[in-house]
């Protein structure tokens, strides 16, 4: 049986010099995408500990004890928070490439699949982690808590 590349009279079909280079109908992998996370945890790190030393300054003084807690408690709490990017973006890559087939365009899973997504939830979630660092920050200062001698 031919088939219609057999078809001396079917359409040309057009295809990019650097086919080969671009590829939109590969999913990403899992592992693209957390690697993706874990090389900007570093950034993230970077941006929110420059947002808590701001805080710690405006902080009223506290024992080094409860200053030291307190920084691995609020980073540990802030890596935990962090996997909540990672996370939302394997389910939408998941449901892209899964549902998505039949709901969305072509266009729109490309979206959810691309690494513009990851620096959208990036940006939302550090910023959002920064004004949570610096209202702490502020509402400490306002309060004037310090130790309770």
């Amino acid at each position: 049986m031919a088939t219609d590349t057999d078809n001396p009279y079917s359409s040309p079909i057009l295809v990019p010099e650097d086919a080969e280079a671009i590829d939109v109908s590969a999913e990403v992998d899992w592992k693209v995408i957390l690697r993706r996370w874990e090389l900007l945890r570093i950034l993230f790190n970077g941006i929110v500990g420059v947002a808590g030393l701001f805080s710690i300054t405006i902080f009223p003084p506290l024992p080094l004890e409860e200053l030291i807690a307190g920084i691995v408690l609020y980073g540990t709490a802030a890596n935990i928070c962090y996997f909540f990017g990672p996370l939302a973006q394997l389910y939408i890559n998941w449901f892209a490439s899964s549902a998505g087939k039949r709901l969305l365009p072509k266009s729109v899973r490309r979206f959810c699949q691309s690494a513009i997504l990851t620096w959208l939830l990036f940006i939302g979630g550090t910023l959002f982690s920064v004004g949570l660092t610096l209202l702490i920050g502020v509402l400490g200062a306002l309060a004037g808590l310090g130790p309770l001698d």
